[in-house]
């Protein structure tokens, strides 16, 4: 259907992209991964933290959003997306979605 269009071809430009996904703070996610954020979201090692920087922490439950987009003549499509633990690395699911 998109090939029509002209997308999934040699001259496209993929986009990967890894996002968090915050949940509700309910164990039965399956795959879900509680983790420590700053005040922009940016994952972080509570532990870490110094004692100014820890007020502004948050805890929060999540997953990871790995998400392959097809550029083609200023439009795109999805191509493939895969929802993972937050703590795992969009790397390999990456190239399996790309292939």
């Amino acid at each position: 259907m998109f090939q029509v269009d002209g997308f999934f071809d040699p001259e496209g430009i993929f986009i990967g992209d890894g996002s968090y996904l915050f949940v509700p703070d309910n164990p039965a996610y399956e795959g879900s991964v509680v983790m420590w954020f700053d005040p922009h979201n940016h994952p972080v090692y509570y532990e870490q933290l110094s004692p100014e920087q820890r007020p502004g922490a948050h805890r929060e439950r999540c997953c990871k959003w790995v998400s392959l987009l097809h550029l083609r003549r200023g439009a795109y499509v999805f191509a493939g997306v895969a929802l993972l633990p937050s703590n795992a690395h969009e790397v390999g699911p990456f190239f399996k979605l790309s292939d």
